[in-house]
């Protein structure tokens, strides 16, 4: 198998774009661009899907996007391979804005979308429920509790984004480990490399591997966007390094972010969805904040891996203008002493 891929071409891709802003009462609204060739996209079964979400009342809405690409690739001695990939973003939300609440999640299986639906559902209400709590000023720093969803886009922005581009030595505490997978479903990366596993970190050790090596079996290119980079998307907190305790006294958990971004080696997290716990029991909520990591100082402020480790909501990723899908399964992670900034 060479790996010298000389050429890359990409179809320039269909997509098909339904929004049920009142789905209770049937209205509907799909548009979708006419395929080339046999890049179709799926279509969904409308009344199936709202089936799964009669929870809801009739007061939300549903946006769903369903990507459909090929691309094919060939190397200097002819061989080539030919790669399609579908994707389901998904966007649940109340129709109150009273309430500003939303789930966003994606799939790569479009039989999986009323199952989806359903977890997404009780996510909704349970925002909601959050949003009839009282508003507390958001205290100058706190220990934080993040919980799977959110934990696993830290890591995905403090380790999965750092590794791609730089050779730290350490990254977390000695018990914090994570997986990489390369591109799920595939036998080969898009340079042809065999996609592979890797610990990325292994109790707080960063892979011997130089960030060359490191990247083999992870190359990705976005939806017609260009050259394959490496691209560290799907990852895996180990659930076996789990360890610690839910914090006592007075501590912030963290549901739902806003978006979050890599400056250098410091991770900025945005979280609009957080409660303010005092003696094991809820007090209130929180208006919208934002926190800071440093990769370096991620050794002492990491203190504790709560519960298994499940997966969070997928999203899409955008990098040298390229996106992609991301998912991450995380436990609960617990920082100490971390700084806390109300977001205008």
């Amino acid at each position: 198998m060479t790996t010298d891929l000389t050429s890359w071409t990409g179809s320039p891709g269909v997509q098909r774009r339904a929004s049920f802003v009142k789905f209770a009462t049937d209205e509907a609204h799909v548009e979708a661009r006419e395929p080339e060739g046999d890049l179709i996209p799926p279509t969904v079964d409308a009344a199936a899907l709202r089936d799964h979400l009669s929870d809801l009342g009739k007061d939300f809405g549903l946006e769903l996007k369903i990507l459909t690409g090929r691309r094919r690739y060939r190397d200097s001695t002819d061989f080539h391979f030919d790669h399609r990939q579908t994707w389901c973003d998904v966007r649940l939300f109340s129709g109150n804005r009273s309430y500003n609440v939303s789930v966003r999640d994606g799939t790569d299986d479009v039989v999986l979308l009323p199952n989806l639906l359903a977890g997404m559902a009780q996510e909704l209400l349970t925002q909601r429920e959050r949003r009839s709590l009282p508003v507390y000023r958001i205290p100058h720093s706190s220990t934080v509790v993040l919980r799977p969803n959110l934990a696993g886009i830290l890591v995905h922005e403090l380790i999965g984004h750092l590794l791609e581009e730089t050779d730290p030595k350490h990254v977390g505490p000695k018990g914090f480990s994570v997986e990489a997978q390369g591109p799920p479903g595939r036998a080969f990366d898009d340079f042809g490399e065999p996609v592979q596993h890797l610990f990325l970190v292994k109790d707080g050790v960063v892979s011997r591997r130089d960030r060359r090596e490191r990247g083999r079996g992870f190359a990705q290119a976005g939806w017609h966007q260009g050259p394959p980079i490496v691209r560290f998307t799907d990852l895996t907190v180990s659930s076996c390094t789990s360890s610690g305790a839910m914090p006592q006294d007075e501590f912030v958990v963290c549901h739902r972010s806003r978006g979050a971004e890599l400056v250098g080696q410091r991770a900025l997290v945005s979280v609009d969805d957080a409660e303010l716990v005092r003696d094991g029991v809820t007090v209130g909520r929180l208006r919208p904040f934002l926190f800071t990591v440093d990769a370096e100082g991620l050794t002492e402020t990491m203190v504790a891996l709560l519960g298994n480790s499940v997966p969070g909501r997928a999203g899409m990723c955008v990098k040298a203008g390229q996106s992609l899908p991301t998912r991450v399964t995380s436990p609960s992670i617990v920082l100490n002493r971390v700084a806390l900034y109300e977001i205008a």
